[in-house]
């Protein structure tokens, strides 16, 4: 059986997740919960926070699904991120099941962004497609030009609040200004590659914008002392420019997902201390 967690199973779920992810306790998995809960959009659209999978009135199966809204011409949009999928080793042949129940939730693109091997070769039975290559990494000191990159005024972009929002959680939120006018809201995360500080986009709404105005973005992380850019390598686009880590941290979504875009918003990468 499948059931959303409810407030009293929520101390079950942390415990069950602490065990599938030994590195991270329950009170880890209690934060990240709240975490959820504090960004809104799941209590907004309806939507439990994770489900666990039971069977013979023991927990046997917990994962987490973080839902929230992007504006779209239809009216709003609803994306849905899969994480911390974990099922005890004797009911693994349960997942598929399972997967199935989570997929039959109401939303209009799936995504799977920290999938384990295992389940990467399950999620496309289920129509999820691979949305990167890989990842880049770019010397922040090795771009020039102009433009320049101030922090976002939420009134300047339909998604002003969402990105807003996310920096309760230690994301960082800004707008570039590009050479010839334009604006591009942009979230990044401060993480650590190999020791150096790096900032990991994760929501930018023109990718190829982006990378033709590196020296603004480079120029604002210099100022924060830091010297990495982590990019995504989608799969039907040339790489940016760097170093590309080709089959790391491979992304799955399922529904209509731009190349153009990179969009982690309401996931484990913007809300959770990874």
């Amino acid at each position: 059986m499948i059931e959303a967690i409810e407030h009293n199973t929520l101390g079950e779920a942390c415990d069950l997740l602490a065990k599938g992810f030994p590195l991270r306790s329950s009170a880890y998995w209690e934060d990240a919960l709240q975490r959820i809960d504090t960004l809104g959009e799941n209590r907004a659209l309806g939507l439990p926070v994770g489900q666990i999978m039971r069977t013979d009135g023991r927990a046997q199966g917990v994962a987490l699904t973080i839902a929230s809204r992007r504006p779209s011409d239809m009216g709003v949009r609803v994306n849905l991120n899969f994480a911390a999928w974990y099922v005890e080793p004797d009911q693994r042949w349960r997942a598929p099941l399972m997967l199935r129940a989570l997929n039959r939730t109401p939303c209009d693109v799936l995504t799977d962004l920290t999938p384990s091997q295992a389940v990467q070769a399950l999620l496309p039975t289920f129509g999820f497609k691979p949305i990167t290559q890989g990842f880049v990494l770019d010397l922040a000191a090795f771009h020039k030009g102009g433009g320049e990159v101030v922090d976002l005024n939420v009134a300047a972009t339909p998604l002003g609040e969402l990105l807003h929002a996310h920096q309760r959680f230690g994301a960082k939120a800004v707008m570039l200004h590009t050479r010839d006018g334009a604006q591009l809201p942009l979230l990044y995360r401060v993480v650590k590659f190999r020791g150096v500080r790096t900032a990991h986009i994760l929501y930018c709404g023109a990718n190829q914008m982006l990378h033709d105005h590196m020296g603004a973005l480079s120029k604002h992380l210099r100022r924060q002392a830091i010297g990495l850019v982590k990019l995504e390598a989608p799969v039907e686009r040339t790489p940016p420019r760097g170093w590309l880590r080709a089959g790391r941290e491979i992304r799955f979504a399922r529904g209509a997902v731009s190349p153009d875009i990179t969009d982690y918003l309401g996931s484990e990468l913007s809300l959770f201390d990874w």
